[in-house]
């Protein structure tokens, strides 16, 4: 590994620290712009997200939408979404929708009776059904 000494040259012998410093300068930005907030728990995926961006950056829009969805959907069944759901319904909305609601959308309270189940019901959740997969049949 080649290193530079930016008080002798900013490229010597081939070895130049451009891409590196711009790769950086554009996760500093991400962070201002885009996340507000970087956890160092999660430092690793903003990073992997940086550079996910910083490769695919001269790809239209149209052709990154496809590539993520077609990623998307070579995933599979999200095997964690029903408990999700479940944790929403369950939790999540009965506990803490009315504080929530009351300091971002104070207009969306009265539709909360709607949301929570009567007393002694559960509200039942429809199944997942499985999206349809594209590209070649099996």
């Amino acid at each position: 590994m080649k290193r530079i000494n930016h008080q002798e040259a900013y490229s010597l012998d081939g070895a130049c620290t451009n891409q590196a410093e711009e790769y950086f300068s554009r996760l500093r930005r991400a962070e201002i712009g885009i996340h507000h907030h970087i956890a160092g728990a999660y430092l690793l995926r903003y990073a992997q997200e940086s550079s996910w961006r910083e490769d695919n950056r001269r790809i239209s829009n149209g052709d990154q939408v496809s590539r993520v969805a077609a990623l998307a959907m070579k995933r599979g069944k999200i095997a964690m979404l029903p408990l999700y759901i479940e944790f929403i319904d369950t939790v999540w909305i009965p506990e803490h929708s009315e504080r929530y609601l009351k300091t971002r959308d104070v207009a969306a309270l009265p539709y909360l009776p709607k949301l929570l189940p009567s007393p002694g019901s559960a509200r039942v959740v429809a199944p997942i059904k499985a999206l349809p997969r594209f590209g070649k049949a099996s």
